[in-house]
């Protein structure tokens, strides 16, 4: 029997030993992989210290190290300055919200879809393209760079966020493809960013993919909590911060200028690269000042044009410091290889022609307008977002309350698929007031969701009672 080999020794977690094979870091990375994509180690759980481990296995603290160190490069596990090393808390998040229902049968308030998508204006911009002269020259066009009409059209438009204008541009395909870029070329699996405790799925999605690990804040009715942010901070190696500010999705929290200042200044003191995600700004009237003019460098800001101008407008633009040039460039041309010349140029038209403000326009009114609905039934969260976020009666989860509303009818997505910490038995839902079709569909959900909390509530009451 080996010296350090001990039965009944209390561990978090320790893999079957007559699994383990040569190379044995190898081996046990495999086995703490498998058990975390299995569900058999939590998110968040505490792994126990090495050299524990390593007498228990009665193998080298190297090769403990070792193992840890590969499982921490994918993204599984991350390490705390003085505390340990812990599961990553979004490895087995919800991978996506987009799933099918029967539009026939279902009103979806999950969906997120520009209420007024303008199309006539749109048709006659693609009719002008289609005609030029030198249309087909164009549409044979592979070049991994933008025009200067289609640069020049995409710094009118960030123009209306107020950036600063020190600052380079790349046009991508959408929010979602720059999210891609951006991690690809400027990060490393292994690497850490903070993110909110409820963000972006998508988000997580894209990070789980690329292992790399973000490690959540929590928030208040003004965004991520600063004092939670610094103590992150000073415990781990963090290498950037992904913040959507405005309208957030989901929590649809717009953070006011005060705090935008105190998270520049903690981002210009770790020196972290900012992900300032800003695809809903336009919804507000009075923006407040982007963070990536308050940093002094280390900023990359996003937008997109489907949901200001016309759900099928993939174009979306990526601003960021020079430094970064180089390396996003090369992202986008390993990711894209070539521009979207037709986008590109439809989004161009649209703005240098002045069709974007009329929409955006009707954007912002039709908005107001869904959420005075939604108001008639519940608390207002943001009345210039397209979401709002609904606490959930006490004792039920966002999951089973999502199937409970789907029977009814109604597809809703629950604070489940957008958590990346501990929920604190609070559960919640995104609401979607632009997503029905018509004022009437919004009128029938909220009441049918209206109807649920009630029975959800006096069944809690007799529970209590009986008790």
């Amino acid at each position: 029997m080996p010296v350090n080999s001990f039965e009944n020794y209390i561990l978090t977690w320790a893999p079957d030993r007559t699994r383990l094979k040569a190379p044995l870091y190898i081996s046990i990375a495999q086995r703490m992989e498998e058990d975390i994509h299995s569900g058999v180690l939590a998110m968040g759980t505490k792994l126990p210290p090495q050299r524990e481990l390593a007498d228990f296995l009665d193998v080298s603290l190297n090769t403990v190290t070792r193992a840890y160190t590969t499982c921490e490069k994918k993204g599984l596990i991350y390490a705390v300055t003085g505390k340990g090393t812990f599961v990553n808390s979004t490895i087995n998040s919800f991978k996506s919200i987009v799933e099918k229902v029967s539009e026939n049968t279902v009103i979806n308030l999950g969906k997120t879809v520009s209420p007024v998508p303008n199309t006539e204006k749109f048709v006659q911009i693609v009719n002008e393209i289609s005609s030029h002269s030198n249309f087909e020259d164009y549409m044979r066009m592979a070049e991994p760079f933008s025009s200067p009409y289609q640069l020049n059209a995409a710094r009118e438009w960030l123009n209306l966020f107020g950036l600063r204008q020190d600052n380079e541009i790349l046009i991508t395909s959408g929010s979602q493809n720059s999210l891609i870029l951006i991690l690809a070329g400027l990060f490393e699996a292994g690497d850490k960013i903070v993110v909110d405790q409820y963000t972006y799925p998508n988000f997580l999605s894209l990070a789980n993919m690329l292992h790399i690990v973000l490690l959540p804040v929590n928030s208040d009715e003004n965004g991520m909590n600063v004092a939670e942010l610094k103590k992150t901070l000073n415990t781990n190696n963090i290498k950037g911060i992904y913040l959507s500010p405005s309208c957030s999705n989901p929590q649809a929290i717009c953070m006011p200028s005060a705090r935008r200042k105190d998270i520049a200044n903690l981002i210009n003191q770790y020196n972290l690269i900012l992900i300032e995600d800003d695809c809903y700004a336009f919804l507000l009237e009075n923006k407040p000042e982007p963070i990536f003019n308050m940093i002094r460098q280390n900023g990359i800001y996003l937008t997109e044009l489907n949901r200001a101008i016309c759900p099928g407008i993939k174009t979306g633009f990526i601003c960021f410091d020079s430094k970064f040039r180089s390396r996003l460039e090369q992202a986008n041309y390993n990711c894209n290889l070539t521009v979207d010349w037709f986008y590109a140029q439809i989004a161009a038209n649209a703005i240098l022609g002045n069709i974007y403000q009329r929409s955006v326009k009707e954007h912002i009114n039709r908005t107001k307008h869904r959420n005075r609905i939604y108001g008639k039934y519940f608390p207002v969260t943001n009345i210039n977002s397209y979401y709002q976020w609904l606490e959930l009666p006490k004792g039920i989860s966002s999951i089973v309350f999502e199937s409970i509303a789907l029977n009814a009818g109604i597809k809703v997505y629950g604070s489940e698929r957008f958590l990346t910490g501990d929920s604190g038995g609070r559960y919640y839902l995104r609401v979607s007031t632009c997503g029905p079709d018509s004022d009437q569909e919004l009128e029938t959900a909220l009441s049918k969701i209206k109807r649920i909390f009630k029975d959800i509530q006096e069944k809690a009451q007799d529970l209590n009672y009986t008790v």
